[in-house]
């Protein structure tokens, strides 16, 4: 089947739309040019590990919308659904000039469920801090206040953002700020919400603007907000966050207790009142930052006259490269140099290597570690620069690396494990993602290598007795977690042998997902994919 990518009008062969005179493409995709609710689809705009954004087209008088559909995968976990619905509950409550609009939330045949936004032209705020530095503090100012008008109206309905960063604030081309993705917003109970109670430990946000409540596992509200919108503004003031961590452990440390550089150091133009401000909104007791949105805009508003570009407007800022094929990003967006377009409220970012702002997904971090404070956070947090990896088992080091940092190989993982249990030994090791040449995929949520060991020791008084450690594309988390069959009968075992590229040799197209342990046979690879489903090879290169 053929399709107009314009107005998503089908056709049988190649040819031109009887509409509007497009040239038809082919369908490799079944939504395209079928008919969701009131609107055709046209073609694919973004997609990823969470799913994708098609542009939709309404027939009669040609709307246009953007409809993100939740991928196959991630609608049957409950959580990344929940989140997903949070997302329209939440912009739909509010109705704000500033926040993306939904147009409506079903289910597809299939059971995916999908939401109908705006379609929105323009840039994240993180392209146009890239593109300008300085940036305009007048700009500044005037896109932190029409932000500060869409929290009140949200924080007047109970809902709090929880993931304010410039990544979620996107500048339309008509020079308007649009807050994007309430989808870990907390909405009180009686709106549709989840209880604090259901998420005790849970950590929601991302770690670069998160508040200090936040990075403690604490129930976060409306000041958690201005404490983001803080960090933004420093940010974009000084050309650079205030802090800067190559672990996630220190980086939360530094949230809870550092105190920022001045910016008076860091830009000699900045009004002493603006530095005041954006200050007090990063304050570490809630109790002393600004109370409410609208008593922070209050002091932005004052001051706004004073300060040296007032006169500029987001509209008026340069644009920036124009938009470029995309890649639907996570929902923890990715930040970069360069246009994005955002459609229904999901940034998407140009089909190029993950940039160093790498937010969580609540659902892949609550899976991997119990966050009851900082105390038992993860070790270590590496952002990703790249798209895969390479795993080594040998000892003599990485071929790959992460954010310019070396990767966890088998010996680092063992040292990251012997943190929390000095004799811990290898138990098992996974990997989902495994390419053709033995790399391993680290470009979807689900994608991850694992190193799974046990502890001897403790084994023999607690069922707390192994311990993870996994990379994900969010970076490498190390956690000990309860053997569901307490004695961790798990042997230790060997590192292995061959590599992954050796073993990949011996697997059919289509296996993915790799697994190294003692079952059936002592040193056994279990490959898992393909025609033969799982197929079982010794450690014999």
């Amino acid at each position: 089947m053929y399709v107009c990518p314009s107005c998503g009008l089908p056709g049988d062969a190649p040819g031109f739309c009887t509409e509007d005179g497009a040239s038809l493409v082919f369908a490799d995709d079944p939504l395209l040019g079928q008919t969701v609710g009131s609107y055709r689809i046209a073609r694919l705009i973004g997609q990823g590990g969470m799913g994708a954004v098609y542009l939709g087209v309404q027939p009669s008088i040609g709307s246009r919308v953007a409809i993100k559909v939740l991928s196959q995968s991630a609608s049957s976990t409950l959580g990344m659904v929940e989140r997903f619905f949070a997302e329209a509950r939440a912009a739909n409550r509010i109705r704000h000039e500033s926040i993306v609009n939904v147009l409506d939330l079903a289910v597809l045949p299939d059971q995916r469920p999908y939401i109908v936004m705006e379609c929105l032209e323009g840039a994240p705020l993180t392209s146009h801090f890239a593109a300008h530095r300085p940036f305009p503090l007048g700009s500044l100012v005037r896109i932190a206040l029409e932000t500060l008008s869409a929290l009140e109206a949200a924080h007047s309905h109970g809902i709090t953002h929880r993931d304010l960063k410039p990544d979620n604030l996107f500048v339309t081309t008509l020079g308007r700020v649009k807050v994007l993705d309430f989808g870990i917003a907390k909405l009180r109970p009686e709106l549709g919400g989840q209880s604090d109670a259901t998420r005790t430990g849970a950590l929601l946000g991302t770690p670069q603007y998160m508040s200090p409540e936040q990075a403690l596992g604490q129930t976060a509200d409306a000041r958690a907000d201005l404490y983001s919108l803080g960090v933004v503004l420093y940010e974009g003031a000084a050309g650079q966050r205030p802090f800067l961590a190559d672990s996630l452990f220190e980086l939360l440390r530094q949230h809870i207790e550092a105190s920022p550089a001045r910016l008076s150091t860091l830009r000699h133009d900045l009004p002493p009142a603006l530095e005041h401000v954006i200050l007090r909104a990063m304050e570490k007791d809630r109790n002393h930052r600004f109370q409410s949105a609208t008593e922070m805009a209050e002091a932005l508003t004052a001051l706004l006259p004073s300060l040296p570009d007032a006169g500029v407007t987001a509209k008026a800022l340069p644009r920036v490269d124009p938009p470029t094929p995309v890649q639907l990003a996570p929902t923890a967006a990715q930040s970069g140099v360069g246009s994005r377009t955002s459609v229904g409220g999901t940034s998407l970012a140009p089909a190029r290597k993950r940039s160093s702002a790498v937010g969580f997904i609540v659902g892949i971090l609550g899976a991997l570690i119990a966050l009851a404070g900082v105390a038992t956070a993860v070790i270590v947090y590496l952002l990703s620069d790249q798209d895969s990896v390479n795993v080594n088992f040998d000892g003599t080091g990485p071929t790959g690396s992460v954010g310019g940092a070396p990767f966890p190989d088998l010996d680092a993982a063992r040292v990251a494990a012997r943190k929390h249990f000095p004799d811990a030994e290898l138990a098992s090791i996974s990997m989902l993602g495994v390419r053709p040449d033995g790399t391993v995929a680290l470009t979807e949520p689900m994608h991850s290598i694992s190193f799974i060991f046990r502890s001897p020791s403790v084994s023999k008084t607690s069922k707390t007795c192994l311990v993870s450690v996994s990379t994900t594309m969010y970076g490498t988390f190390a956690a000990p977690f309860e053997d569901a069959a307490f004695g961790c009968r798990q042997p230790t075992i060997p590192a292995p042998r061959c590599s992954v590229a050796a073993i990949m040799k011996k697997a059919s197209p289509g296996v993915k997902q790799l697994a190294f342990g003692h079952l059936p046979t002592p040193w056994t690879w279990s490959l898992i994919g393909g025609p033969d489903g799982v197929k079982s090879v010794p450690d014999d290169c």
